[in-house]
């Protein structure tokens, strides 16, 4: 893959699982070419940079922690040196390729978004985090989608456990809704060299209409 050989990254589970959530979201999306495309905890900018190589004209906006969040900046700009790369402080700031937005902020800024997209994260929040990300995307002004693939019950640290049907999925529309095929077991390099995470995972294709 083109993302592998320009960042130096190895081609592994985790380049395929996002490639082959592209592909999923090409079979079941018109084309995100020219929409703009917010990623909430990306990591890397892996998601981020394969969207913008099969989608020249979209605009990537990351939403993760501060210091995660220079790490989708390191590999965005190592495969994309000659885009536009901006930290957004100000709605003023917003530009036309990448936009890193810190998840402790993002609150303070106006983001639109013609597709919401996180992988794996929000089992790590809790369900005050989680409403508020589902309030961002409740509250567009204009049609958008959201891309949810994450466990469907997860123990916290603190001994919570959060459900996945038990996030705020009313008033969208569900277009796709089952457990993710690609998302279930990953590679070890110990026998039996391929594992099941540590619970189910699904992943959920919804529309916010106006």
């Amino acid at each position: 893959m083109r993302y592998s050989l320009i960042s130096k990254q190895i081609f592994g589970y985790d380049l395929t699982r996002m490639a082959l959530t592209v592909d999923f979201l090409e079979k079941n999306l018109d084309s995100l070419n020219f929409k703009t495309i917010a990623i909430i905890g990306d990591g890397y900018g892996r998601l981020g940079c394969i969207l913008k190589l099969k989608y020249p004209n979209c605009n990537i906006i990351s939403i993760n922690l501060g210091k995660t969040l220079l790490f989708d900046y390191f590999y965005s700009y190592k495969v994309f040196p000659k885009l536009q790369h901006k930290l957004v402080h100000l709605n003023k700031d917003f530009v036309s390729d990448f936009n890193y937005v810190e998840a402790e902020r993002y609150k303070l800024l106006y983001i639109e978004s013609d597709l919401f997209i996180n992988i794996a994260s929000m089992q790590e929040m809790n369900y005050e985090q989680i409403n508020d990300y589902f309030s961002l995307i409740k509250n567009q002004t204009k049609p958008t989608i959201f891309y949810c693939c994450n466990r469907l019950l997860k123990s916290l640290p603190d001994g919570s456990q959060i459900s996945f049907n038990n996030y705020p999925w009313s008033s969208l529309e569900i277009i796709v809704d089952e457990l993710c095929p690609w998302h279930q077991k990953f590679p070890s390099i110990k026998p039996p060299f391929v594992r099941r995470f540590d619970g189910p995972i699904q992943h959920r294709l919804v529309k916010k209409s106006k």
